[in-house]
């Protein structure tokens, strides 16, 4: 039987929806080699408890995490374990929790270090198709159009695998309720959509073959012919125009983050401190970069108080890339602290344009800003997030939009705003 909500439930579940995301999140910021799985599903366990819920998965139906952990060929399923995650493996991290008597459910595949373009693309028309599934999640539609929209994208457009054997479902006061939602089908078949119903459309998309095993242990579910699978997974609410997505959009960004750093584009002045330590804190990056003017007007103390507000973050790789080199003192190098040359970029020829030339660089740019040093295109193959000091109180919605921070936290005087292509960390 397939249960429609209330507008009061929709909002009770969104709730559920949303700390499943949070969780996630924490798992982004912490997903590096080294760390094992096992470490996750503790991670995962005590921030769900702190936070008053309970985890959907531990026990249901005998399965004995609070995590599904599924690492390259693991569909889904995949139990937490002591082995470290290395350079090159991607990792779906499926997890679900009961807040206020409501599940929520959600799936993220994480990429560790760097992969092959192959497993790259794998991931990135995996979650399309996740997309393409949610825009057909409205009223007088079919569960066949939503199923139809997925297998389309992944299987007769790019070639993958579909897994028939596993299926997204309805949920509520359950973890598994009708309807079910398979990632196949024929267009207009299938129960009708009514408003109010709330799906966990997951596509599970392998590279190879669709077909798949599961374990000896009964529930590890792996790729018949060894090659990687990729799941994504939303809670999803049938509306009449638009599907409305219960759980957060932000985690592959906030990962993204915590992975290549932050940039920062503009001068920086003693006052703009405090803003960047929300940043720094929220994302938590192991690089940060300085692309511009640090000495704008001159102010020694501005760079004095810079060296000591940096002198914070130790963990943190500290980057300077300014336009006009001779500005720099070599002592003032040394001073600083920073890694001028910024080999970590993996380029030998960067080059700085300015902002009129933004067109060609790869960036798009809302508003005015300083018309400073930006880095040329070859920043698409460096996926670098930056960030430029805006007073435009304007551009917040945007800010929180792409990147999932709570700019009520930011202090009133100025804030960030995002001018790097969004579409650069879709992946």
């Amino acid at each position: 039987m397939i249960i429609y909500k209330t507008d009061a439930e929709i909002a009770l579940m969104k709730e559920s929806a949303t700390l499943v995301s949070k969780t996630l999140t924490e798992v982004a910021k912490v997903l590096k080699p080294g760390i094992t799985t096992l470490e996750i599903d503790a991670l995962c366990a005590s921030f769900i408890k702190d936070h008053n819920a309970i985890p959907s998965f531990l026990n249901y139906r005998g399965y004995p995490y609070t995590i599904c952990a599924s690492v390259n060929d693991v569909v889904v399923h995949g139990f937490p374990n002591k082995v470290p995650l290395k350079e090159g493996d991607i990792v779906s991290i499926d997890m679900g929790l009961i807040l206020n008597r409501w599940h929520g459910d959600h799936a993220y595949t994480f990429i560790i270090g760097e992969v092959p373009q192959a497993v790259l693309d794998l991931v990135r028309v995996t979650k399309e198709s996740l997309y393409k599934g949610i825009e057909k999640a409205i009223v007088n539609n079919r569960i066949g159009d939503i199923a139809y929209a997925i297998q389309e994208h992944t299987e007769m457009k790019h070639g993958y695998g579909v897994v028939r054997e596993l299926v997204g479902h309805g949920i509520g006061k359950s973890l598994h309720e009708d309807p079910q939602m398979p990632n196949y089908g024929k267009r207009g078949t299938g129960p009708k959509l009514k408003e109010n119903l709330v799906l966990a459309i997951e596509p599970m998309i392998n590279m190879g073959s669709k077909e798949v095993y599961t374990d000896e242990d009964g529930w590890t579910v792996k790729t018949r012919d060894g090659k990687p699978a990729v799941h994504f997974e939303h809670d999803v609410c049938v509306k009449r125009n638009k599907a409305l997505i219960l759980s957060d959009l932000h985690i592959g960004k906030t990962a993204h983050f915590r992975k290549n750093g932050i940039a920062l584009a503009n001068h920086i002045m003693k006052s703009d401190l405090e803003r960047l330590s929300a940043l720094i804190e929220y994302f938590q990056p192991e690089k940060f970069v300085v692309v511009g003017d640090l000495l704008h007007a001159g102010d020694n103390s501005d760079v004095d108080e810079f060296c000591t507000w940096k002198n914070q973050y130790p963990d943190i790789q500290f980057y300077l890339i300014e336009g006009n080199h001779d500005r720099i003192s070599k002592a003032l190098e040394e001073k600083l602290c920073f890694n001028h040359k910024a080999e970590y970029f993996e380029v030998n020829d960067i080059t700085f344009i300015h902002d009129f030339d933004v067109a060609r660089s790869g960036f798009q740019i809302t508003g005015h800003i300083h018309p400073g040093i930006v880095l040329n295109s070859a920043v698409k193959n460096i996926r670098l997030p930056c960030f430029a000091l805006s007073s435009n109180q304007l551009l917040l919605p945007a800010f929180s939009e792409f990147t999932g921070l709570d700019t009520k936290n930011l202090p009133k005087k100025s804030t960030f705003f995002v001018f790097t292509d969004a579409e650069i960390y879709e992946i």
